[in-house]
């Protein structure tokens, strides 16, 4: 199995696009885009974030979709082995997880961060 969004022309067309919309662009940026471009993988990264447990847990986060609100995070033991999934926020990032409590930062719409401690909110998976 193939994992990750495929990167498509619509997607390099974005970054042409963002760049080039930067007043300082220098003399010749744009060629350093297109070669940047033909060096980029065929697909998206699967996972954006890791935070290691203290207890030996791995939280992974999936990338989220453009547009998505909320972000995945799948919970690992220390085997590899899923043992539940977590929904948060996409702007929040996981700081520290110690048992139950993890300690996250959510990133508001005017840019500002604010501390949160958030509880039993791991779903255990049951398959």
């Amino acid at each position: 199995e193939v994992l990750g969004k495929p990167v498509t022309d619509f997607d390099r067309d974005s970054v042409r696009r963002e760049r080039m919309r930067d007043p300082d662009v220098l003399p010749g940026v744009d060629q350093a885009i297109e070669r940047a471009l033909s060096l980029a993988p065929a697909r998206f990264p699967v996972v954006d974030a890791l935070n290691c447990a203290h207890d030996g847990r791995i939280f992974l986060r999936n990338i989220p979709a453009a547009g998505a609100t909320t972000g995945r995070w799948d919970i690992l033991d220390g085997t590899g082995t899923i043992t539940g999934r977590l929904m948060l926020p996409a702007t929040t990032r996981i700081l520290d997880v110690r048992g139950e409590n993890i300690l996250a930062v959510e990133v508001e719409d005017s840019g500002a961060e604010r501390a949160v401690m958030l509880s039993s909110v791991l779903h255990r998976r049951s398959d």
